[in-house]
């Protein structure tokens, strides 16, 4: 998985899973995908207590949603380009 210091490259290859409630338990300090109609967005995911929250900075967030399918991914592997 990606560490803190990980900087992704332009060719590295992301792939995402759904987030369901069989694997939120390991969504904590992951990266993470969050879509809908007009919005994209990666970020931290972050856990307090039973509330879930995808984390782009101090000012951008959303809230973890289970009734909203098809919204919260999370990172599941990396493919990097070497040359």
């Amino acid at each position: 998985m990606l560490s803190h210091d990980h900087l992704l490259k332009i060719h590295d290859v992301l792939i995402f899973e759904q987030v369901t409630q069989q694997n939120i338990h390991l969504c904590q300090q992951k990266f993470g995908l969050y879509t809908e109609e007009r919005e994209i967005m990666i970020g931290r995911y972050e856990i307090k207590n039973v509330l879930v929250d995808l984390v782009l900075n101090d000012f951008k967030k959303h809230k973890f949603d289970f009734k909203k399918q098809m919204t919260f991914w999370k990172l599941f592997a990396v493919y990097q380009h070497v040359v």
